[in-house]
C-alpha cells in the first residue's frame, strides 16, 4: 500500500500493520503516537535534496526572503 499522509502511516504501523521509512521530524508529537512503536535510524544516513521554487512574476514577502536565505545558507 502506499500513503502520502505520514499520521495515516504512522496509524497502520501502531496497529501493526506494516513498518515504514518516514522523516524524523514525523516522529514527535502528532496524532498517533508511537508508544509502542520500535523507532531505528538508518545506517547508512539516508538523505535527499530539496528545492526552492518561486514565481518570477511575485515579489518575495519579507518572510520568504527570510527563509529563503536560511535554505541557501543551509547549501554551503
Amino acid at each position: 500500500m502506499t500513503f502520502d499522509n505520514v499520521e495515516a502511516i504512522k496509524s497502520l504501523v501502531a496497529v501493526g500493520l506494516g513498518a515504514s521509512i518516514v522523516p524524523s521530524l514525523c516522529l514527535g508529537s502528532g496524532h498517533i503516537a508511537l508508544t509502542n512503536a520500535i523507532v531505528a535510524p538508518l545506517e547508512p544516513c539516508a538523505g535527499r535534496r530539496v528545492g526552492l521554487v518561486r514565481l518570477r512574476s511575485k515579489h518575495p514577502t519579507e518572510a520568504q526572503r527570510i527563509v529563503a536565505d536560511a535554505l541557501l545558507t543551509l547549501r554551503a
